[in-house]
C-alpha cells in the first residue's frame, strides 16, 4: 500500500543520510510516532534542512493517522487516541468523511493521500540531493 511506501521510503531515507554522514545514532534511536522520530533525525540528527511546511508536517502526520483508525480501530473515530488528527485532516481536505465517528474512504481520500505522500517524497528526496549533490549514487543504495 501507499503508506507502506511512505514508512520504507522514511527508513531508506534515514538509513541512508545515517551511512552518509557516518552517524551513529539510527532513527529508531528517537522517541515518538515515525514522523516525529523522521523529523528529528534529519534536522536535529543529520542536520539536513527539510523545507517541508507544517501543513506538510500535519498532513503526513493525518495519512499515518487514518491508517492506524483504519487498522487499529476498525475506521471508528470514538476510542482512537489520535482522533483530533484525523478529524483536523478531514477538515482541511475534506475526505475521508466522518459520519457517525466513522470514517468513509473514498477515490477522493485516495488521491488526497497520493498528492500528499508524492510531495512529502519528493520534498525530502529534493533537500538531500541539495545538500549532498555528488553524493546521489550512494543515498540511492
Amino acid at each position: 500500500s501507499l503508506i507502506i511506501f511512505l514508512e520504507q521510503q522514511l527508513g531508506y531515507f534515514s538509513d541512508s543520510l545515517q551511512r552518509v554522514e557516518g552517524l551513529g545514532l539510527t532513527q529508531k534511536d528517537l522517541s515518538g510516532s515515525l514522523i516525529e522520530r523522521f523529523r528529528k533525525y534529519c534536522e536535529h540528527v543529520a542536520k539536513l534542512p527539510v523545507p517541508v511546511s507544517n501543513g506538510l508536517w500535519d498532513d503526513v502526520r493525518g495519512v499515518l493517522e487514518i491508517r492506524n483508525c483504519l487498522v487499529h480501530n476498525n475506521g471508528l473515530l470514538d476510542g482512537f487516541g489520535k482522533a483530533s488528527t484525523v478529524t483536523a485532516f478531514s477538515n482541511r481536505h475534506k475526505t475521508p468523511r466522518i459520519e457517525n465517528e466513522w470514517l468513509q474512504v473514498d477515490k477522493d481520500t485516495s488521491l488526497t493521500v497520493l498528492e500528499i505522500v508524492h510531495a512529502f517524497v519528493e520534498t525530502i528526496h529534493q533537500a538531500a540531493l541539495k545538500k549532498y549533490p555528488d553524493n546521489d549514487k550512494k543515498l540511492q543504495q
